[in-house]
């Protein structure tokens, strides 16, 4: 998409980050652009989307938008989709060397949704595995303020699975990903032994250790 931006004559780029990783690679592919850092009262994913696209349209002559999450109009979510398909892709790649078949379940974390977007698209006409997104609670399940179709899970298990990725794996999880991580101690115990799971590992976990050191005693 800076290619595009490069290609349509925008001396100017804008995006918003949730995760983290949208925004690095966006300002390091566009070093030579001037990209405004989006940053809201709430420093929520949905008011810096917002705040994204007002600034878009009212410049829209010498700003192009880039996109990394799925909300916005056409042909933005295609455009998003393509671009994390590879992850979808890798997996399935991968599957095949490691376990010689298809995962059988496949977890990601629900927020601005380009991570789900991108692993989901490449198995969505596989009937035979089980696709799931995981969204955090928030002000709880009865406020209104969640996406009530996917799994809702509450800071339970939270601080464990941020503590036993990092521990195992030497992967530090975002605090987005880890709600993925820590509903898999409920889902785990109600598979088959040989249930294949994969869990999308998304966004840029250092932004949260001081976060997760303050708020759940890592």
């Amino acid at each position: 998409m800076a290619l595009l931006a490069k290609r349509l004559g925008k001396n100017r780029t804008i995006a918003e980050t949730g995760a983290g990783l949208h925004g690095i690679a966006i300002a390091t592919v566009c070093a030579r652009f001037l990209v405004r850092v989006v940053h809201s009262g709430t420093a929520t994913l949905k008011d810096a989307t917002s705040e994204a696209i007002q600034d878009w349209v009212t410049n829209v002559e010498t700003t192009h938008y880039i996109l990394g999450s799925i909300a916005s109009p056409h042909p933005y979510l295609m455009m998003v989709r393509e671009s994390y398909a590879v992850v979808g892709k890798e997996t399935r790649k991968q599957a095949l060397e490691k376990w010689g078949g298809k995962p059988d379940v496949l977890v990601a974390r629900i927020g601005g949704d380009s991570n789900a977007m991108g692993l989901f698209h490449e198995f969505v006409n596989d009937k035979d595995i089980r696709l799931i997104g995981v969204e955090a609670a928030g002000f709880g399940p009865d406020s209104g303020k969640h996406v009530a179709n996917f799994v809702v899970v509450i800071q339970l298990g939270l601080s464990r699975a941020f503590k036993r990725l990092s521990r195992l794996e030497g992967i530090i999880p975002t605090l987005e990903t880890s709600y993925a991580l820590a509903y898999l101690e409920k889902l785990c115990p109600t598979l088959p032994n040989s249930t294949k799971v994969v869990v999308n590992c998304s966004g840029r976990g250092d932004k949260d250790v001081q976060t997760a050191n303050k708020n759940l005693q890592v």
